[in-house]
């Protein structure tokens, strides 16, 4: 057998161009892998980032007045000594009655803002509270009161209207406690926060049923929202907010008047719905109307007369209340209405009690 001494011309090219491709398959491989590594990274800084920032809104939520006092100068807050990159950015501003809470990590590529209410309306666990008014609280027409209560000394009676008797479920006894003379008062901050809203008053507005409005602050002195708008806003007035039929607010949303709130049927509103009325009320002037048809989610607090109606799932605050009849009025009476607990909603920051707040909305 016979060795060949020399290779054929065409199997050196052969065999380079093997080489190459093999050695450029091997190039392609650890680089994918590289590439891998580098998103993998990547993707568990900003897992771990996003996780540091949960941790601050959790600190914030249950501690809030402990973790403000516990901010630096600067805004910042560091979340373990031991760990790099935990320094957060934290920045909070009162939007309307609720609040707007920002986190930015340390190198300002990844924030979140959510809005913030309170976790609990007031300091004691109460669906209901009418104050006392030296008479008894008449019960009427379809009522259905799911939770504890504190009503006049005098009692509740369970009447009628003109024909209409009493439907609904009697409370029991354990349910009811005596209230005071007088409304629970909004936290000082509160108020402060309205008259610092006047500021941006545009006077007598018009809201139309094309608008689109996305958490905005409306603040005027007459303010009319057109049958069939969709949208949040919390709207401010000085006067007067007159809800026309099938408005609808959607979480968080607010009204606040000074004088009178009127909701029509069909509306919803998704939120809180607070007069504050200082002058002397009438019973023939009331202060807020709720159609037998409409519906708030959250806080209703009414200083001054309230014909209460439709159903509230949150709690009630009224100063006074009335029903407005073609044949005249009654006074201290609560006709066709149901009040449920609703321990879902986010809370506006208007009444005393337990600082823990609750996210309303996550904006991103």
């Amino acid at each position: 057998m016979k060795c060949q001494k020399h290779l054929p011309g065409a199997v050196l090219p052969t065999a380079l161009v093997v080489s190459t491709i093999v050695m450029l398959t091997v190039i392609a491989v650890i680089s994918l892998w590289e590439a891998d590594l580098v998103l993998f990274s990547k993707h568990r800084y900003r897992a771990m980032q996003k996780a540091h920032i949960e941790s601050l809104f959790t600190l914030y939520r249950e501690y809030p007045e402990e973790f403000v006092e516990n901010l630096s100068s600067d805004g910042t807050f560091t979340l373990y000594d031991t760990i790099a990159r935990s320094r957060l950015s934290f920045e909070r501003r009162q939007l309307g009655l609720y609040e707007k809470v920002s986190v930015t990590n340390e190198t300002g590529d990844i924030r979140f803002s959510r809005i913030f209410g309170k976790r609990y309306p007031y300091v004691e666990d109460i669906l209901f509270y009418h104050t006392d008014t030296g008479v008894s609280l008449t019960l009427t027409g379809k009522i259905r009161l799911k939770g504890n209560v504190r009503f006049p000394h005098s009692g509740i009676v369970y009447g009628q209207v003109g024909s209409v008797l009493f439907e609904g479920e009697e409370q029991s006894a354990a349910s009811i406690k005596d209230s005071d003379s007088l409304l629970p008062e909004p936290k000082p901050e509160a108020l402060i926060t309205v008259e610092m809203l006047k500021e941006r008053s545009v006077g007598n507005m018009e809201i139309d049923s094309s608008w689109e409005l996305q958490d905005t602050i409306i603040v005027g002195n007459k303010i009319r929202i057109h049958e069939g708008f969709s949208g949040s806003a919390q709207i401010f007035a000085s006067d007067s907010i007159v809800l026309e039929k099938s408005v609808t607010l959607h979480y968080p949303s607010g009204l606040y008047s000074k004088r009178y709130i009127g909701i029509d049927d069909s509306c919803k509103v998704n939120g809180y719905a607070i007069v504050d009325f200082r002058d002397t009320p009438h019973p023939l002037h009331a202060n807020y109307i709720q159609s037998r048809l409409a519906v708030v989610r959250g806080l209703v607090w009414v200083r001054g007369y309230a014909q209460l109606q439709g159903i509230v799932s949150g709690a009630v605050f009224l100063d006074r209340s009335v029903y407005l009849s073609p044949q005249g009025y009654y006074e201290n009476i609560i006709y066709d209405a149901t009040v449920l607990e609703n321990p879902e909603t986010a809370w506006p920051l208007w009444l005393d009690g337990p600082p823990q707040r609750k996210e309303a909305k996550w904006l991103n």
